[in-house]
Protein backbone atom coordinates (compact mmCIF):
# COMPACT_ATOMS: atom_id res chain seq x y z
CA UNK A 1 0.00 0.00 0.00
CA UNK A 2 1.27 3.05 -0.51
CA UNK A 3 0.13 7.11 -0.51
CA UNK A 4 0.28 10.06 -2.40
CA UNK A 5 -0.10 13.79 -1.30
CA UNK A 6 0.17 16.20 -4.04
CA UNK A 7 0.59 20.09 -2.71
CA UNK A 8 -0.58 18.92 0.12
CA UNK A 9 -3.50 17.31 -0.69
CA UNK A 10 -4.31 13.34 -0.55
CA UNK A 11 -4.99 11.72 -4.16
CA UNK A 12 -3.67 8.49 -3.09
CA UNK A 13 -7.87 7.57 -3.57
CA UNK A 14 -8.66 9.45 -6.90
CA UNK A 15 -5.63 7.76 -8.96
CA UNK A 16 -5.78 4.58 -10.91
CA UNK A 17 -1.44 4.22 -11.06
CA UNK A 18 1.79 6.42 -10.78
CA UNK A 19 5.04 6.64 -12.19
CA UNK A 20 8.55 7.97 -11.84
CA UNK A 21 10.93 9.53 -13.88
CA UNK A 22 14.02 9.83 -12.66
CA UNK A 23 15.69 11.87 -15.90
CA UNK A 24 13.42 14.55 -15.07
CA UNK A 25 12.75 14.14 -11.30
CA UNK A 26 8.93 13.79 -11.23
CA UNK A 27 5.86 11.91 -10.53
CA UNK A 28 3.28 11.32 -13.13
CA UNK A 29 -0.44 10.08 -12.04
CA UNK A 30 -3.11 8.45 -13.73
CA UNK A 31 -6.78 9.36 -12.32
CA UNK A 32 -9.45 7.58 -12.60
CA UNK A 33 -10.87 9.22 -15.43
CA UNK A 34 -7.88 8.24 -17.18
CA UNK A 35 -6.31 12.06 -17.20
CA UNK A 36 -2.82 12.21 -16.55
CA UNK A 37 -1.06 14.80 -14.32
CA UNK A 38 2.93 15.84 -14.12
CA UNK A 39 4.57 17.12 -10.95
CA UNK A 40 7.84 17.80 -9.51
CA UNK A 41 8.68 14.90 -6.85
CA UNK A 42 9.45 18.21 -4.64
CA UNK A 43 5.89 18.80 -4.82
CA UNK A 44 4.52 14.97 -3.86
CA UNK A 45 5.18 12.76 -0.73
CA UNK A 46 4.51 9.27 -1.54
CA UNK A 47 5.38 7.20 0.96
CA UNK A 48 6.24 4.52 2.56
CA UNK A 49 9.92 5.37 1.83
CA UNK A 50 12.08 2.73 3.37
CA UNK A 51 15.93 3.78 3.75
CA UNK A 52 17.84 -0.03 2.88
CA UNK A 53 21.04 0.45 5.07
CA UNK A 54 22.68 -2.62 4.54
CA UNK A 55 22.04 -3.25 0.49
CA UNK A 56 25.54 -3.24 -1.60
CA UNK A 57 24.70 -5.13 -4.68
CA UNK A 58 21.54 -4.89 -6.99
CA UNK A 59 21.04 -8.03 -9.61
CA UNK A 60 18.88 -6.81 -12.42
CA UNK A 61 16.59 -9.82 -13.24
CA UNK A 62 15.98 -9.14 -16.56
CA UNK A 63 19.57 -8.46 -18.02
CA UNK A 64 20.94 -10.18 -14.79
CA UNK A 65 23.16 -6.87 -14.30
CA UNK A 66 25.26 -6.35 -10.94
CA UNK A 67 25.21 -3.16 -10.06
CA UNK A 68 27.34 -1.85 -6.55
CA UNK A 69 24.80 0.78 -4.88
CA UNK A 70 24.86 2.78 -1.97
CA UNK A 71 22.30 5.03 -0.10
CA UNK A 72 18.86 2.71 -1.51
CA UNK A 73 15.73 4.08 -0.83
CA UNK A 74 12.56 1.51 -1.74
CA UNK A 75 9.46 4.13 -2.50
CA UNK A 76 6.34 3.69 -2.63
CA UNK A 77 6.10 0.15 -2.46
CA UNK A 78 6.81 0.30 -6.17
CA UNK A 79 10.56 1.91 -7.22
CA UNK A 80 14.19 1.41 -5.56
CA UNK A 81 16.40 4.77 -5.98
CA UNK A 82 19.61 4.51 -5.20
CA UNK A 83 23.27 6.00 -5.55
CA UNK A 84 26.01 4.16 -8.18
CA UNK A 85 29.13 3.24 -5.86
CA UNK A 86 30.84 3.80 -9.00
CA UNK A 87 30.30 7.13 -10.27
CA UNK A 88 27.93 8.84 -7.36
CA UNK A 89 24.96 8.97 -9.74
CA UNK A 90 21.31 8.30 -9.07
CA UNK A 91 19.78 5.49 -10.16
CA UNK A 92 16.38 3.90 -9.99
CA UNK A 93 14.16 0.14 -10.76
CA UNK A 94 10.86 -0.87 -10.47
CA UNK A 95 11.26 -3.20 -7.06
CA UNK A 96 9.59 -6.14 -8.92
CA UNK A 97 12.88 -6.22 -11.82
CA UNK A 98 15.64 -6.38 -9.23
CA UNK A 99 17.11 -8.64 -6.73
CA UNK A 100 19.07 -6.91 -3.82
CA UNK A 101 22.03 -8.61 -1.94
CA UNK A 102 22.49 -7.05 1.66
CA UNK A 103 26.32 -6.61 3.23
CA UNK A 104 26.62 -10.11 4.96
CA UNK A 105 25.02 -12.34 2.62
CA UNK A 106 27.25 -10.73 -0.18
CA UNK A 107 30.55 -12.61 0.94
CA UNK A 108 28.78 -15.85 0.21
CA UNK A 109 27.78 -14.69 -3.24
CA UNK A 110 30.16 -15.79 -5.99
CA UNK A 111 30.01 -12.11 -7.18
CA UNK A 112 31.55 -10.92 -4.17
CA UNK A 113 34.22 -12.94 -5.35
CA UNK A 114 34.24 -11.53 -8.90
CA UNK A 115 34.05 -7.78 -7.28
CA UNK A 116 37.41 -8.41 -5.22
CA UNK A 117 38.93 -9.49 -8.35
CA UNK A 118 37.77 -6.77 -10.71
CA UNK A 119 38.66 -4.00 -7.71
CA UNK A 120 42.24 -5.88 -7.37
CA UNK A 121 42.70 -5.80 -11.43
CA UNK A 122 41.74 -1.86 -10.87
CA UNK A 123 44.44 -1.38 -8.49
CA UNK A 124 46.84 -3.13 -10.02
CA UNK A 125 46.27 -1.17 -13.48
CA UNK A 126 44.68 1.74 -13.13
CA UNK A 127 42.93 3.15 -16.00
CA UNK A 128 45.24 4.31 -18.97
CA UNK A 129 47.65 1.46 -18.00
CA UNK A 130 46.90 -2.10 -20.17
CA UNK A 131 43.08 -1.10 -20.76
Amino acid sequence: MFSIILDGKDITNKITDWCYMLEKDTVTVTYKSEKKYTASLSRCQITPNIYKKDVVLILDKRTKDEILVENVIEFGNKYLLFTYKSSGKKGCYLIENVELIEGENLKINDTFNYFNKVIQYRVDFPEGKND
